[in-house]
């Protein structure tokens, strides 16, 4: 298990079923974090970590627009 502070590590498929159901809703409630973490076999703070990382990966990884010849 995780400690405090240390990156989570996600499967493929655990990343895939976070950002599914984060995509849908941001900020979901209690209940549906609960849902999720079952499905992805996590606790509900690894949820929300795993809703962090895949945030910031989806993030990191969405290719840059090309502005050059926009106007």
């Amino acid at each position: 298990m995780s400690s405090p502070g240390e990156a989570l590590s996600l499967s493929p498929e655990q990343t895939r079923v976070l950002e599914e159901n984060f995509r849908v809703s941001r900020h979901p409630d209690p209940a549906s974090v609960m849902l999720i973490a079952a499905e992805c076999g996590l606790t509900e703070d690894q949820t929300q970590a795993g809703n962090n990382s895949s945030a910031a990966l989806s993030v990191l990884q969405r290719p840059r627009e090309d502005k050059k010849g926009k106007s």
